[in-house]
């Protein structure tokens, strides 16, 4: 039995509801156990990864696999969470009405546990948070920015494909990996 199939069985034992998303932009919406999730669990190869809600019965542990979710971020907690930052940060600038940045959620998710350690990533609802988007003149959705030791270095607009941002990160992540390297010796 292939893990997404373990999964969906998981979640129907527990009676929940949830949320199936499958990586690479295609997703389906439904209650666990239903015949659209079962499909993308099914056609694709990647994991699908399950919210559940309104469960008792879980648990961290109860899904397999589970990926360091991305920060979320206001514009009370920006500064502490990407300016002071040690590591490079790569904001997510989404809004709930913008299909493309719901799309692009499973890979930013999955980058960052790829990336867990080297860089953290943040979500920041610019509908609900209105002072960081203007004052980084946040205007084109999607919109991904790159921050490192509290400057933003990198502005990133449309979708992107997980090999793409990991191409953008890399400059970043290995002037890092270099950086603490010289600060050991």
């Amino acid at each position: 039995m292939t893990l997404a199939k373990q999964n969906i069985e998981r979640a129907n034992n527990m009676n929940c509801g949830c949320i199936g998303f499958a990586d690479r932009g295609h997703h389906e919406v439904g209650k666990s156990g239903s015949r659209s999730i079962e499909r993308v669990a099914l056609m694709t190869s990647v994991p699908l990864i399950f919210v559940l809600t309104g469960c008792n019965n879980f648990s961290p542990n109860s899904l397999e696999h589970q990926q360091p979710t991305p920060l979320t971020l206001t514009d009370k907690n920006f500064h502490q969470q990407v300016i002071e930052s040690e590591l490079p940060v790569l904001v997510d600038m989404w809004a709930p009405w913008c299909q493309p940045c719901i799309e692009m959620k499973p890979t930013l998710r999955h980058l960052a546990g790829e990336l867990d350690g080297q860089v953290n990533v943040g979500e920041l609802n610019v509908a609900d948070n209105p002072f960081i988007r203007e004052k980084y003149r946040v205007s084109q959705y999607p919109m991904l920015l790159l921050f490192v030791d509290g400057e933003e270095v990198k502005r990133i607009i449309g979708s992107q494909s997980k090999d793409s941002l990991q191409e953008s990160l890399r400059e970043h992540i290995s002037n890092e990996e270099d950086h603490q390297g010289r600060v050991q010796q």
